[in-house]
């Protein structure tokens, strides 16, 4: 009986898996979750606001000394806040998919008298509203881990067009370790290989460096978190 049970477990695991991949390539449901997520959860990111992933990316960002800054997937400006407060002078422009994280953000920096960030509704595949602009730097920390294979060279290719440069705290793919796998789905997410998905662009950016994230700053499940810094 223990046996029959296994062998019956074993197909379904492999079922959720095979449909978790099928949603994730052909309905955004990553995303889809994310835009659903409730005023609790958005508020718990706003008190995050000060921690030390935060102070880790901003130390990152002001080695650039950008003046012009887009976050893609801000929520509520939680990880923009301190970069504002520390440099009013600095324009912060951030959006998100989430209508209610973007609300809530926007009437908290109101009221701290923050004036120089802004959020907006809008998913990462719409880049194309920012055609006008030109950023020192576009960043974003575990959002194109949601984006579609189909959707990721033109979210990378819109960054390029309106950005000097990007910095991508994401799940990646060392090219070297797996020479012949671009991307892989794990546990929901999307890890790639974004030096070599850069790098396939015309032209290719000027500089790549890809650095692992430190563990305690952000661990996440099966491992790759990194830092790809690309100049254009």
């Amino acid at each position: 009986m223990k046996k029959l049970k296994e062998n019956l477990i074993k197909p379904l695991k492999l079922s959720r898996h095979a449909a978790m991949l099928f949603a994730a390539k052909h309905f955004d449901y990553k995303a889809r979750f994310w835009r659903n997520r409730d005023l609790s959860v958005i508020k718990d990111y706003w008190e995050s606001r000060n921690d030390d992933s935060n102070e880790y990316l901003h130390d990152l960002i002001k080695k650039r000394k950008p003046k012009k800054i887009l976050e893609i997937g801000c929520c509520c400006g939680n990880r923009l806040y301190g970069l504002a407060k520390e440099d009013p002078s600095i324009s912060l422009v951030g959006i998100d998919i989430n209508r209610e994280a973007v609300d809530f953000g926007n009437e908290r920096f109101k009221e701290e008298g923050v004036e120089n960030v802004q959020l907006l509704h809008l998913r990462a595949e719409e880049l194309d509203d920012f055609h006008d602009s030109n950023f020192d730097l576009v960043f974003s920390w575990a959002t194109l881990l949601y984006i579609t294979p189909q959707k990721i060279r033109q979210v990378l290719s819109h960054i390029r067009s309106i950005s000097a440069g990007m910095m991508l705290l994401e799940l990646n793919l060392d090219s070297g370790a797996n020479p012949n796998i671009l991307e892989e789905f794990h546990v929901g997410n999307w890890k790639r290989d974004y030096k070599r998905i850069l790098e396939s662009f015309n032209p290719a950016p000027q500089k790549i460096n890809i650095t692992p994230i430190p563990p305690e700053i952000w661990n996440p499940g099966g491992g790759g978190a990194s830092v790809i810094d690309a100049v254009f």
